[in-house]
């Protein structure tokens, strides 16, 4: 085989057949039921809910954190001038930001990774759930459990954290990251910190407004909602946006880290930081 055909073959090999084998992998997903009264909640607060395209949001609770179905029953229906719905749940189920755990790119590549270094598949799981199944990992290091990604780990819809681990980066994982150290190297791959020693409805859940209404939110979902400048901090995007990952010898032990993944660290750097 020639050279040139060589490297077409691996070409292929990345970007059709191994996403590929990831998407027929990743077994349907039957959408948890939302608790009692909360499907008339729900038709009450968010008519334009049951129109959205694509599954219904997750409705799981654990200790720590809930699906966005919850969120979504009040933050839906949002209209602009021109009628257009542009209500937060309807934006946000379509990003990377919620499908960031069902990227089959991301799945064949810690595949691939875990292939090739199974004796580091703890590392390499934990070092990739911290991201992208943020609210499994943060509630799975809680209970002492591993973070397992791969299958029996959390995309077995078997296992106990898979819906947290499916809603990916989602509403009660960002807005529970406290104004600590956000935008420095310790808070850096996934070096948030979410205070799991509060119990509903007194988990804290920040947002940009002053003294919002916290009633409603706390008995839907939970979390008192309270004014907390840092969602608005790049920062905060800063802790899963820079991204230090271990590498190996040719013995396979990890002897240190480079910097895979530094976009915030060039915006910050950058003429637009500043607002030039």
């Amino acid at each position: 085989m020639s050279l040139k055909r060589g490297y077409v073959l691996v070409t292929l090999v990345a970007v059709v057949v191994l996403p590929t084998i990831a998407i027929l992998s990743c077994r349907s997903i039957a959408p948890t039921a939302p608790p009692p009264g909360m499907a008339q909640l729900g038709a009450r607060l968010a008519p334009d809910a049951a129109r959205s395209a694509g599954k219904p949001l997750t409705f799981f609770t654990t200790a720590d954190f809930s699906g966005s179905g919850m969120c979504a029953m009040c933050h839906s229906s949002l209209r602009d001038e021109a009628g257009n719905d542009c209500s937060i749940d309807a934006h946000w189920r379509s990003t990377m930001m919620a499908n960031a755990a069902r990227d089959p790119y991301f799945l064949a590549k810690v595949s691939s990774e875990v292939l090739h270094a199974p004796a580091l598949h703890q590392v390499i799981e934990d070092k990739c759930a911290v991201c992208h199944m943020p609210m499994a990992r943060t509630q799975a290091e809680v209970e002492g459990e591993p973070a397992a990604l791969l299958e029996p780990g959390f995309l077995d819809p078997e296992h106990a954290l898979h819906e947290a681990g499916q809603d990916g980066v989602s509403c009660a994982l960002c807005h529970q990251i406290e104004d600590r150290d956000l935008g420095t190297a310790s808070t850096f791959s996934g070096g948030y910190h979410i205070d799991t020693t509060t119990t509903p409805p007194d988990r804290l859940n920040f947002g940009p407004f002053p003294e919002p209404l916290q009633g409603l939110m706390g008995d839907i979902s939970g979390f008192t909602p309270v004014e907390g400048h840092q969602v608005l901090d790049a920062g905060l995007c800063g802790a899963c946006h820079t991204l230090y990952t271990p590498y190996i010898d040719a013995q396979g032990n990890v002897v240190g880290e480079f910097p895979e993944q530094t976009p915030y660290l060039e915006w910050e750097h950058s003429a637009y930081s500043n607002g030039s």
